[in-house]
């Protein structure tokens, strides 16, 4: 949830939430991400969710989908 978004809800301004927890709010993006993270982990390894797991190996070993273009002419033929 944006830092704007909280201080809203607590009637304050975002600068003095920043101010008085920083770091609560930056402990609480990494928790986050991390429970996501092994969530997705969790479910590419053990759920059999293929999609999860291709997922995970673009993001993390490069992985990328090839595409091949082939540019023709008239009727498929040469360009000219």
């Amino acid at each position: 949830m944006p830092h704007t978004d909280i201080a809203t809800m607590l009637d304050i301004d975002p600068k003095t939430l920043r101010k008085h927890f920083h770091s609560e709010l930056a402990r609480g993006s990494i928790e986050a991400t991390a429970k996501v993270g092994q969530s997705l982990f969790r479910m590419a390894t053990e759920g059999n969710n293929v999609a999860a797991a291709i997922f995970w190996m673009k993001a993390r070993a490069g992985w990328r989908e090839k595409h091949d273009i082939e540019i023709s002419g008239k009727g498929g033929g040469p360009i000219e």
